[in-house]
C-alpha cells in the first residue's frame, strides 16, 4: 500500500537527519481521517465507492497506527514519540 510507504519513508527521512537537527523532532503526529480528524470524511459521501463501515475504518485505523509504530518506534535508533488526537480509550479503545 502507497501509504505504508509512505509512512516508512517519511519515519526514515526524519531519523536519518543530523543528530544537531534530530535533536528538535518532538513527536509525529498521527492522522488517519479526512482533514486531520478520526473520520473518514466530512458529511456523507457523494460516491458510494467511498462508504465504509464502522469495523472496516477501525481495522484500517489500527493498521495503520500499527504501521506508525513499526516504523517510529519499533526501530534501534532515533526513535520519535507518536501523538493522537482524539484518540478516547472507552469510546474509542
Amino acid at each position: 500500500m502507497y501509504l505504508y510507504e509512505l509512512i516508512k519513508e517519511f519515519s526514515s527521512f526524519l531519523r536519518n537527519q543530523p543528530q544537531e537537527k534530530f535533536i528538535y523532532i518532538a513527536f509525529v503526529q498521527v492522522k488517519t481521517g479526512a482533514t486531520g480528524d478520526e473520520k473518514p470524511w466530512k458529511g456523507t459521501p457523494k460516491n458510494n465507492m467511498f462508504n465504509i463501515n464502522t469495523q472496516d475504518w477501525e481495522n484500517f485505523r489500527l493498521e495503520v497506527f500499527d504501521k506508525f509504530k513499526e516504523y517510529f518506534n519499533d526501530v534501534s535508533h532515533n526513535k520519535i514519540p507518536l501523538t493522537f488526537n482524539n484518540i478516547d480509550p472507552i469510546d474509542e479503545p
